[in-house]
């Protein structure tokens, strides 16, 4: 470290700690860089294109982020090249707002290289950011309030090696939060090694050393999750959609369950990734999401129903009430409505891909399809009317491979003979004719 930075910055703390005037430390801060020829570190922000619908609960906008913030991570490592021993020691989870995007206490780079240095090292400085900005206790890493689902934690201030951000599924919608990660927006001019190499676009802020003046490191932030739009509607004794039929007064329709394969409902993040094979781990950042089954929602009449709902590891919410077996909802029509928990048939759900490229999302639905007829001992789900209830299983893989960044639409259509998928992918903002996938016959149980 250049020794002539180190007396000036030594006297700036000196000069600071003896007064506590909050202009005081500016003005010795200022004196510091002033004599030093210091550059503040500066930044930008751009949005993917596919990250511009705007939303509060929901996708990232531009003016959103701006007001949200969002959260950089600098290490610095003198003369060395980042590496898994590097800390978060020149900014932890700063944040990053407003119009300019400013943020407080101001960092400046590092100074050493150049001619009339004493040392002709280079000064390296990393920097890696998510959004939108989430406050949490540095040395535990766990957001601050009740944060049950989006971001959920990040790694701690002493940690080393790569930043992680914690991240949990929510299928309510209203609970959304979008998470996105900043990488090079274009070839940004920002030097590493010297001035002949620069920062290729779409990979992190590695090595940097000292900008010209004013220079701003720009992230272009992408998305990190899929999100899922799950739309059902009945087709009553129609082999093709879409359907024109009337639902039957006596027959209803209710999901018992429904089962997703090949996502993931919580996993972590690391942020030194760029966005060609980007990926995401187990919470503890230790190993690839593993395929699994993720219930939405489990109302089966198998033997486990009681007081106690969690002791029998049922999923009692997730799904649009209107579409549930329980007394006065109208179960599944031949309108199409939102599968999870909004009246807004289009709003998805963010989900953690976890499915390889080669492997499709696979559904498991049940559902039953009940008939009044008072000639049956059966008792329907209001718990009064008498008839029959006949329960679908039906399981389907999909032809979608989950992958960041991406919206998938879903239409589940439940019939009484069949069940029929139409699939489609869009770039977020972009819809794409949906794809039919044909069921075999059904085969009821009691």
């Amino acid at each position: 470290m250049n020794k002539k930075f180190i007396t000036m910055v030594a006297a700036a703390m000196m000069f600071a700690a003896c007064s506590n005037d909050a202009d005081t430390v500016k003005e010795s801060a200022e004196l510091a860089q002033n004599s030093q020829e210091q550059t503040p570190v500066l930044f930008g922000a751009y949005l993917n294109r596919a990250t511009t619908r705007a939303g509060f609960a929901g996708d990232v906008a531009l003016e959103q982020l701006k007001k949200e913030g969002f959260g950089v991570f600098g290490y610095y490592t003198d003369g060395e090249k980042y590496s898994d021993f590097a800390k978060p020691n020149f900014m932890y989870n700063e944040k990053v707002s407003g119009d300019d995007w400013t943020y407080e206490p101001v960092k400046y780079w590092p100074n050493e290289f150049g001619l009339s240095a004493v040392s002709d090292e280079l000064d390296r400085v990393s920097f890696f950011a998510y959004g939108p900005y989430v406050e949490v206790t540095p040395g535990t890493g766990v957001v601050t309030g009740d944060h049950t689902s989006g971001i959920i934690g990040m790694t701690q201030n002493t940690v080393t090696g790569d930043p992680y951000v914690k991240y949990a599924v929510s299928t309510d919608p209203a609970k959304q939060v979008d998470f996105i990660w900043g990488v090079a927006a274009e070839n940004s001019p920002l030097p590493i090694i010297d001035g002949a190499h620069k920062v290729t676009k779409g990979t992190p802020f590695l090595d940097l050393i000292k900008p010209a003046a004013n220079e701003k490191i720009k992230f272009d932030f992408h998305h990190a999750l899929s999100a899922l739009n799950v739309q059902v509607d009945a087709l009553f004794d129609v082999d093709a959609a879409p359907s024109t039929n009337d639902v039957d007064a006596k027959s209803k329709i209710y999901i018992r369950s429904i089962t997703f394969e090949g996502i993931a409902t919580e996993g972590a993040f690391n942020l030194n990734q760029a966005v060609t094979g980007a990926s995401w781990s187990e919470l503890c950042g230790c190993n690839t999401i593993e395929e699994g089954a993720f219930t939405i929602y489990d109302g089966l009449r198998d033997g486990r129903e009681g007081a106690d709902i969690k002791a029998a590891n049922e999923k009692t919410v997730g799904l649009n009430d209107a579409i549930i077996q329980k007394s006065g909802s109208a179960g599944v029509t031949n309108e199409a409505v939102n599968l999870f928990n909004s009246t807004e048939k289009d709003k998805s759900i963010y989900i953690i891909p976890a499915t390889s490229a080669t492997t499709p999302l696979k559904v498991n639905v049940v559902y039953d399809v009940e008939t009044e007829d008072d000639d049956v001992i059966t008792t329907l789900s209001d718990g009064v009317t008498k008839g029959v209830s006949v329960t679908n299983n039906i399981t389907k893989e999909t032809t979608l491979n989950l992958e960041a960044g991406k919206k998938y639409i879903l239409k589940l259509h439940l019939g009484m003979t069949s069940v029929k998928f139409e699939a489609a992918v869009t770039g977020w903002d972009e819809t794409t004719a949906a794809e039919e996938v044909m069921l075999p016959i059904n085969k009821g149980s009691n």
